[in-house]
């Protein structure tokens, strides 16, 4: 229920759409669900617009200059005044199930370590993440980052449910459905922002399970604050580790700019740290080894090589890609080599030595040279070990070969007179 309705005063009149609306996206960022959204809604008809905004003014001249039937927002993290939602329909994707409020969504989801979580579109009224349900999706989470999760899961559904909030617009039985926390299927509940003292590691008693879902949960922004020596830093990319250990907090390997700390339980990798800024400068986010290099900190511990062997998951997803790059290959009637081969030379003495740099391999099937197949009994060597014979030649006259298939004339000599030297 909207503020205006609170106050005694009826909501202003909702324009008619018709079959194609005039849609206005209203983000923080065009980032990979806006667009995607803005194609899916374009290929159904709909004239897509998208503002970049930042504050309420900027929304309301982006609303002045469009003048929409449907306002959207993809990926909003700014309040929409009243003045906007109050004379136009604003449906707001929220990456959280029915009922799920707050903006850390995804951050609880991880940092709870959820099985299951949800998208959904809801309209704007002036209780944030409170107005009726225009669609929602659930999805089971993976053990990922948050972008990852955003990326993959989160997409999907939103547009799904985007898509269906859409279509309901325009049809006159639809009407979405109010918010009720006694309901049973609502299952989301209110939800504060994730704090930096809740994000915070004690590496002295938390497995590194733990570690890696505060990590994960932290992912992109604004990541888990923790000091290294006398630095503080906000800390990246978390993956378990199998074989290390050593005293829980302190680093104990290095590999490719990432560093192994240890835990009760094991030990981790952090791939990148970004230094926490200060009132007259910023930092950016830097491989691990380099971010302390900066900081003054030499990581003076051993190099640790990658195993050779990788997880099941890893190996599964490269064997897909194996499998998807052979199938498009041989739908496209190409075959490449992966492996660049060396120039061939010729072995006979005498001869002109002959080098290419491009494998016939590389060429799409249609442009090789094809030889007509030979008959079975001269492919076998005889039982003798002598060679076979060579086939006799064809009489004058007599069509052979792939003419003879498809029943055209043998081609004449361009030289008939020209005898062999």
């Amino acid at each position: 229920m909207g503020s205006s309705a609170l106050r005694g005063r009826a909501p202003a009149p909702m324009p008619v759409p018709g079959p194609g609306l005039r849609i206005l996206f209203l983000v923080t960022a065009h980032n990979s669900l806006s667009q995607r959204a803005q194609v899916a809604l374009t290929e159904l008809g709909h004239e897509v617009s998208v503002a970049v905004v930042d504050s309420g003014p900027a929304m309301e001249a982006a609303v002045e200059v469009h003048r929409p039937e449907l306002i959207v927002c993809p990926f909003l993290t700014k309040i929409i005044p009243e003045s906007v939602y109050s004379k136009h329909r604003c449906l707001v994707v929220h990456p959280g199930p029915v009922g799920d409020r707050g903006p850390s969504s995804l951050d609880w989801a991880i940092e709870l370590g959820m099985g299951e979580w949800g998208v959904t579109v809801l309209e704007a009224t002036g209780e944030v993440d409170g107005g009726d349900i225009w669609g929602t999706r659930k999805f089971p989470t993976r053990a990922v980052g948050k972008s990852s999760l955003y990326r993959h899961e989160v997409r999907r559904g939103a547009v799904e449910a985007l898509v269906e909030a859409v279509g309901g617009v325009n049809d006159p039985g639809f009407s979405p459905t109010p918010l009720d926390y006694d309901d049973p299927h609502v299952t989301g509940r209110p939800l504060p922002m994730l704090s930096q003292a809740e994000r915070s590691i004690d590496w002295s008693s938390d497995a590194s399970a733990r570690i890696l879902r505060k990590v994960r949960a932290a992912e992109g922004n604004p990541g888990v604050l923790d000091r290294i020596g006398d630095v503080e830093f906000h800390l990246f990319g978390a993956h378990a580790e199998r074989a290390l250990r050593g005293t829980p907090g302190a680093i104990i390997a290095q590999r490719g700019g990432a560093i192994c700390r240890a835990t009760v339980d094991g030990a981790v990798w952090i791939t990148h740290l970004k230094r926490r800024d200060e009132a007259t400068q910023k930092f950016f986010k830097l491989p691990a080894t380099r971010a302390l290099a900066l900081s003054g900190q030499e990581v003076d511990v051993p190099e640790v090589p990658a195993p050779l062997h990788a997880p099941v998951a890893d190996v599964a997803i490269v064997s897909a890609v194996i499998e998807l790059g052979h199938a498009l290959n041989t739908s496209s009637g190409t075959c490449r080599q992966p492996v660049a081969t060396a120039p061939r030379a010729s072995s006979s003495p005498g001869r002109s030595t002959r080098t290419s740099s491009t494998s016939s391999w590389s060429r799409p099937l249609s442009h090789r040279r094809r030889r007509p197949p030979r008959p079975l009994a001269s492919r076998a060597a005889p039982l003798s070990g002598r060679r076979p014979q060579p086939e006799a030649r064809a009489a004058p006259g007599v069509v052979r070969g792939s003419a003879a298939r498809q029943g055209r004339p043998p081609r004449a000599r361009s030289c008939p007179s020209r005898t062999r030297r």
